[in-house]
C-alpha cells in the first residue's frame, strides 16, 4: 500500500490479540509452557490474516470514493461473515485433539486452546479495534511527517494483477479441460494416498538395540555374567558401545526393571542405523548356535514419542487360560501352540520361560524369634531337596 500507516494498525492490533489472549491464559488457568506458546504462535500467523484482510478492505472501499469513516464502516461490516467462517474451519480442525486422553490429551489441549483463543480474540479485535485505529492514524495531520512516510513497492501490483486476471480468463475460456482435469486430478489423489508411507508418529532413526534374553535354564547369576561377556565380545566388531543388566535388579521404585536370576536386559549401540539389522541377526545366529534353549526379543529404546503417545504395543496379543481357573496349562500344550503359530505365520513369537530353579530365602529374624536352629532348617531343606534328585542347594 505504500505507507507505513497500515502496517503500524496491523501491529497495534496484533500486540492487543496477543495480551488478551494471555489473559484468557490466565482466567481459564491455562499455563504458559512450551505446548501452549507453540499454539499461541501457530495461531500468530492466522490473525494477521484477519488484519490485512480488513486493512485491504477499507482501502478498496476508499479508492472508490467514500469517506474514511464510510469506508472503515462499509469496509468491516463487508468481511465479518467470511472471516467468523474461516475462524471456524481452523477451530474445528483442533477441536477434536481436546478430547484425547492421557498425555497426548493434556498437550493437545493446550495447543487447541491457544489456537482457538488466539483465533477468535484476533477476530473481535479486526471488528472492533482494527476499523477504529486505522480512522485514528489516517485521520492524523499531514505535519505528522513520522507517520505520512510513504515507499515505493519493488513488486509492481500491475503486472500482479494482469497475471491473475489473465489465469482466471484462461480457466474460463476452457471451463471443460478445467473440469475435466480436476476430475482427473481425484482418482490421482486417492492414488498417491495410498503411495504415500503412512505411520502414527514421525519416523526416528534408530542407532540402538535392546535385547530382553532369558536363558530358560537353572543357572546361577554368575554363569549368566559369563553367558553375557561372551555375547558382547562376538558382536564387539560390530558395536561402539554396550551394556546391560544381568540377574535380579533390586530397584525399590522402579519396579519395571526386576529381572529373574537367569534373565538378562542387553543394549547394543551402533554407529549407523544400517548396521542395526546385521547385528540383529548375528546375535541370533549365535544364540541359536551356542545356546538353543534361549528365549529372547529385540526392542528398539524408547523414543519420547513412544513415552508420550505409547506406540509400542505388539500387533496381536494371545492370552491362553484354561477352561478351570484352578488348573494351570501344561508347559507341552503351550509349546505345542507356539510351534503351530511359527508354522502357520512364519513369524516365530516370543517364547515363554519356565522356571526350573526355587529360591528359598530364610529369615534369621524369624527363626531367633521362635527360638529355631537355623542348622536344623538347612538339613531338612536339603534332605527334602535329596529326595527330589535336586542336586544344589544355596543358602541366603
Amino acid at each position: 500500500m505504500g505507507d507505513i500507516k497500515s502496517p503500524f494498525v496491523i501491529g497495534i492490533s496484533m500486540i492487543v490479540s496477543l495480551v488478551i489472549s494471555i489473559l484468557f491464559f490466565y482466567l481459564f488457568h491455562v499455563s504458559l509452557n512450551i505446548i501452549s506458546l507453540s499454539g499461541l504462535i501457530l495461531a500468530l500467523g492466522m490473525m494477521i490474516d484477519n488484519s490485512i484482510i480488513v486493512t485491504e478492505n477499507i482501502v478498496q472501499y476508499r479508492q472508490r470514493g467514500l469517506s474514511l469513516e464510510e469506508a472503515c464502516d462499509q469496509g468491516t461490516s463487508e468481511v465479518i461473515t467470511p472471516m467468523l467462517s474461516s475462524a471456524f474451519t481452523t477451530i474445528a480442525v483442533f477441536v477434536p485433539l481436546v478430547f484425547m486422553s492421557g498425555i497426548a490429551g493434556a498437550i493437545f489441549f493446550d495447543q487447541a486452546f491457544a489456537v482457538t483463543v488466539g483465533l477468535l480474540v484476533s477476530y473481535v479485535t479486526a471488528i472492533m479495534l482494527l476499523p477504529v485505529l486505522y480512522k485514528l492514524i489516517y485521520s492524523l495531520p499531514d505535519s505528522k511527517k513520522w507517520i505520512n512516510l510513504t515507499f515505493k513497492n519493488p513488486v509492481n501490483p500491475q503486472r500482479l494483477d494482469y497475471y491473475y486476471h489473465w489465469g482466471v480468463n484462461f480457466i474460463f475460456r476452457h471451463k471443460t479441460g478445467a473440469v475435466a482435469l480436476v476430475l482427473l486430478a481425484i482418482p490421482i489423489c486417492i492414488l498417491l494416498f495410498y503411495q504415500i508411507p503412512k505411520s502414527r508418529m514421525p519416523e526416528v532413526k534408530e542407532y540402538e538395540l535392546m535385547v530382553h534374553l532369558e536363558w530358560n535354564e537353572n543357572i546361577h547369576i554368575e554363569e549368566n555374567r559369563q553367558r553375557v561377556e561372551r555375547l558382547f565380545s562376538e558382536v564387539a566388531a560390530q558395536t561402539i558401545e554396550y551394556t546391560g543388566y544381568i540377574g535380579q535388579q533390586q530397584y525399590l521404585l522402579k519396579r519395571d526393571q526386576e529381572l529373574s536370576v537367569s534373565e538378562a536386559e542387553l543394549y547394543f549401540k551402533t554407529s549407523s542405523p544400517e548396521q542395526v539389522t546385521p547385528l540383529q541377526k548375528a546375535i541370533t545366529r549365535w544364540l541359536h548356535t551356542a545356546y538353543p534353549l534361549a528365549i529372547y526379543s529385540f526392542s528398539p529404546p524408547e523414543t519420547i514419542f513412544e513415552k508420550l503417545f505409547v506406540t509400542g504395543e505388539a500387533d496381536i496379543i494371545a492370552g491362553l487360560a484354561p477352561y478351570h481357573r484352578t488348573a494351570t496349562p501344561e508347559s507341552y500344550s503351550i509349546k505345542e501352540i507356539e510351534n503351530r503359530l511359527t508354522a502357520a505365520t512364519g513369524y516365530k513369537p516370543v517364547g515363554i520361560a519356565f522356571d526350573k530353579q526355587l529360591n528359598i530365602h530364610i529369615d534369621h529374624e524369624k527363626l531367633l524369634l521362635y527360638q529355631v536352629d537355623y542348622n536344623e532348617v538347612y538339613r531338612i531343606l536339603k534332605t527334602a531337596f535329596k529326595e527330589n534328585e535336586v542336586t544344589t542347594l544355596r543358602s541366603y
